[in-house]
């Protein structure tokens, strides 16, 4: 897989999840890296790892984009992403760690209607990769262009609490007895979700490495240590 290297990088909302993990990456494979981040949502302790790196630079401030004047750009959109560094607070968090805290505090993770609406669960992993080979591209018909960053897989959500629990159940036997609790339907909800990522596959050569179960695994215990103490 092509990959960034040896490059100056500046990335945007660099402590986010998504940010810090990206950050983390350009750092392993060499480049010199400049986060830039307001910490409105961004957490210090997603970069608190890096601070001693020498290709690390932190600068905490709010940035503005105006027009691009003919600059060459990819736009990636992102579909229900989750990985390391996600965090189950606030209204609008992911659905993963949210599932993940309630069932170590053994409580009832809530589905919201009949749990058989659909997303396309997507590993931080993958994400990575797509912005590694959408800075690298040197196909012309690749760039100025948007693509969907997911794995291209529907899964309904009851299939997903049970890929939860049994990635759970070797760290706490007793989660296997957590029951699943319904709510009422949200309003405004998409039912299913599922991305096209036939461009990025022909376009920029992606192939998404990890699918829901992989990533469920490779994450699990950093959700645990990072979770089970609230």
């Amino acid at each position: 897989m092509r990959k960034l290297r040896d490059k100056n990088v500046l990335v945007t909302g660099g402590a986010g999840f998504i940010g810090s993990n990206l950050c983390e990456d350009l750092l392993d494979c060499g480049n010199r890296v400049v986060c830039f981040d307001n910490f409105a949502t961004g957490k210090r302790e997603n970069v608190a790892p890096f601070l001693s790196h020498p290709n690390f630079k932190l600068i905490e401030a709010d940035i503005r984009y105006g027009d691009l004047f003919g600059v060459e750009t990819i736009g990636l959109r992102y579909f229900n992403v989750f990985g390391k560094r996600q965090t189950p607070d606030g209204a609008y968090a992911a659905a993963i760690p949210k599932f993940i805290r309630a069932f170590i505090d053994h409580e009832s993770p809530v589905l919201h209607g009949d749990g058989k609406q659909t997303r396309d669960f997507t590993y931080i992993a993958n994400v990575i990769q797509m912005n590694h080979l959408a800075a690298t591209t040197d196909n012309p018909k690749a760039v100025n262009k948007v693509y969907n960053t997911a794995c291209g897989d529907r899964t309904d959500l009851l299939h997903l609490i049970e890929k939860i629990r049994e990635a759970l159940v070797p760290f706490d036997p007793e989660i296997a007895d957590v029951p699943v609790a319904f709510g009422p339907s949200r309003e405004g909800d998409v039912r299913d979700s599922l991305a096209d990522v036939s461009r990025a596959k022909e376009l920029l050569d992606y192939a998404p490495t990890h699918r829901l179960g992989e990533g469920i695994k490779e994450a699990i215990a950093w959700y645990w240590e990072n979770l089970k103490n609230g």
